[in-house]
């Protein structure tokens, strides 16, 4: 599905903005903050305009924020479960590089919480090093 149809199908506005975010997530292999993305939208709209726009898409799950220890991420969301919904998954951030990467083949059990608590969403991350770094090592 391309940007505008994903936008389309969320109800949310084809903006120019918009577009750009989702292009710009599609290229990157993993998670990037919000600085980065501000870097390679190459000032065409301000950090408040970003951070907005991202919270659109968040809320409507079509990308994903990662809690990571460096800063927040965000990442398109791709992963489906057999429901057709998006699945949580486990992400897992090196302590070298700082790279956070999504790990969709790894999903996030739905724990049973106790009676008046509602799950909105899982976050688990897993610290280590990635395999890039380790390979620099030899």
């Amino acid at each position: 599905m391309d940007h505008k149809e994903i936008l389309k199908s969320s109800k949310l506005s084809l903006t120019s903005h918009r577009i750009e975010l989702l292009s710009i997530l599609s290229n990157c292999k993993q998670a990037i903050s919000e600085k980065e993305l501000e870097y390679l939208m190459n000032g065409s709209c301000n950090r408040t305009t970003v951070y907005r726009n991202l919270n659109s898409l968040v809320e409507k799950k079509i990308v994903h924020r990662i809690l990571s220890a460096e800063a927040v991420k965000y990442k398109l969301a791709s992963g489906k479960n057999k429901d057709g919904k998006k699945s949580d998954h486990v992400h897992f951030e090196c302590r070298r590089c700082n790279t956070t990467f999504c790990m969709e083949e790894l999903s996030v059990d739905d724990y049973k919480l106790p009676e008046g608590f509602t799950k909105l969403e899982n976050q688990f991350i897993i610290f280590g090093i990635c395999k890039n770094c380790l390979n620099e090592q030899d």
